[in-house]
């Protein structure tokens, strides 16, 4: 089989003889292990896992954690926080947001997850929608806050934040009449 191998190799022309001993040096030098090699680790720079600094136009952020309760409510995990600018003016950065968890502690973040908040006076809202079963799946049932809370203009919560970290009261929230 060699022999016929090498034949066709001898008679077929120098594109195919070029390509032959290019696939030679390949195996011979793992030329083409080291190119993908090169190649992952050149792609691997390229993910947005590592965002790296803040945009220029982005405003300075501060630590924000804090807890809630709501009265008849054994678990308000799931309640969404938005802060408003307590003046009442639009912000030139997006709404600092925070889900709580489980035992109602949360973390706020802006432009992020949970990387805090621009210092300043906040109206905080509250939402905790009960999950209900509709044709078998979930959807967002009523709000189980009263709903002083859900309105910028009624809500009575209202945060201060400084630069540095920041530790918020607990809230303890009054459970929506039925």
């Amino acid at each position: 089989m060699s022999n016929q191998w090498f034949s066709a190799y001898r008679t077929t022309g120098p594109w195919l003889t070029a390509i032959v001993r290019f696939w030679d040096f390949c195996r011979r030098s793992q030329f083409l292990a080291i190119l993908a090699t090169t190649l992952l680790v050149g792609l691997a720079g390229c993910g947005q896992d590592n965002p790296g600094p803040p945009k220029v136009d982005q405003v300075k952020v501060s630590a924000v954690k804090g807890q809630i309760s709501v009265a008849g409510v054994a678990k308000p995990g799931g309640a969404k926080l938005t802060f408003h600018p307590a003046d009442g003016s639009k912000a030139s950065f997006p709404l600092p947001r925070a889900q709580a968890a489980d035992d109602g502690s949360f973390v706020v973040g802006t432009y992020s997850l949970a990387d805090g908040v621009p210092p300043g006076e906040y109206k905080v809202t509250v939402v905790l929608h009960q999950v209900v079963q509709v044709d078998g799946e979930n959807k967002a049932g009523p709000n189980l806050v009263s709903k002083d809370y859900s309105a910028v203009q009624t809500t009575p919560l209202k945060a201060t934040v400084t630069e540095g970290e920041n530790q918020l009261p607990k809230w303890d929230l009054t459970a929506a009449t039925k």
